[in-house]
């Protein structure tokens, strides 16, 4: 599915937001505020250059549009799954995501629909989470009406914490 360039930022008397849902991992689907999200891509895996030296989650640089990206396994990075026991694949989906002025591309294992939810609907995010890496960007949770649950990401603090750990300028 390609997401091209999403843009919609509630204003506050808007009591719902919208989120772009996807698959993070096998058993964990997630959301971000579509706010942040410029695109979403397929981008094979011959086309992500690896970087020497760098956390395993880090998959490499890409150029999108003529400007090198960092790309993230956003799953390895919450360490939600083993990287040795889980093989790449050939084709990664991709969201190119931007806060403030920095961009960077997270890869997850398959992007779903754009949805709104009730700010009322969402809950607050769990007291015990399945690791800190996850407890640490983690805004809230919410099921939708097929009885999915979501967890409400917050990209801020993805970008700190992979600035934190990989020195990203």
């Amino acid at each position: 599915m390609l997401v091209d360039e999403i843009s919609s930022i509630p204003t506050p008397a808007q009591e719902t937001c919208r989120f772009l849902t996807f698959q993070l991992c096998q058993h964990t689907q997630a959301m971000v505020e579509v706010g942040s999200i410029l695109t979403t891509l397929q981008v094979p895996r011959e086309q992500i250059v690896p970087i020497p030296d760098m956390p395993i989650w880090v998959m490499g640089a890409y150029n999108w549009r003529g400007e090198i990206l960092w790309i993230v396994d956003l799953a390895q990075h919450l360490e939600l799954k083993d990287p040795l026991s889980d093989p790449r694949p050939r084709l990664h989906s991709v969201l190119i995501t931007q806060v403030e002025e920095l961009r960077m591309g997270i890869a997850v294992d398959q992007v779903h629909d754009v949805l709104s939810f009730s700010l009322e609907a969402i809950a607050s995010a769990p007291a015990v989470t399945a690791t800190r890496a996850l407890a640490s960007v983690l805004r809230g949770s919410v099921v939708n009406g097929q009885g999915s649950t979501f967890l409400w990401l917050e990209m801020k603090a993805i970008y700190q914490k992979t600035r934190d750990q990989i020195r990203i300028c």
